[in-house]
């Protein structure tokens, strides 16, 4: 028997939600995804987010490793897809650039923004806590 839900509640989830802006293609989404619907790779100057819709089961494992919120539930609930143009979702991210030599490196533009924003609230602190607090940031994603 199924549990009848509650006016405040919603009964199904709808498909993730990928925000480029704040996505730094660390790859936790895909690492996560239980039936690997998520892929993120770099290619060429680029990372590449690509969402298998037809795989998903909309479990949102996605969503609750993702470490910069780049990843939402989506408010409304679809079978699969109505087109075969939607069956993936591909968003593609900028990568930094090496400021010396302009090679390309292997994580997104948005990591910088991402570390900033979390060591803004040290920017007050004295030079040891700013540096223990980057470095929190920064062991956080790696573990991703």
């Amino acid at each position: 028997m199924y549990r009848q839900a509650s006016d405040g509640e919603k009964n199904m989830r709808g498909y993730p939600r990928h925000d480029p802006d704040k996505c730094i293609g660390c790859g936790a989404c895909s690492n996560v995804c239980p039936t690997d619907s998520i892929t993120v790779r770099v290619s060429g100057d680029r990372i590449e987010w690509i969402h298998n819709v037809a795989r998903c089961i909309r479990c949102c494992f996605c969503v609750d490793h993702c470490p910069t919120g780049a990843l939402s539930v989506g408010e409304e609930y679809s079978m699969i897809a109505d087109s075969i143009d939607k069956l993936y979702i591909l968003h593609t991210i900028d990568v930094e650039k090496c400021p010396k030599c302009g090679r390309t490196m292997t994580y997104s533009v948005n990591v910088e923004k991402h570390v900033a924003s979390r060591t803004e609230k040290a920017s007050m602190s004295c030079e040891r806590c700013k540096i223990e607090s980057l470095l929190r940031v920064v062991e956080k994603v790696r573990r991703v």
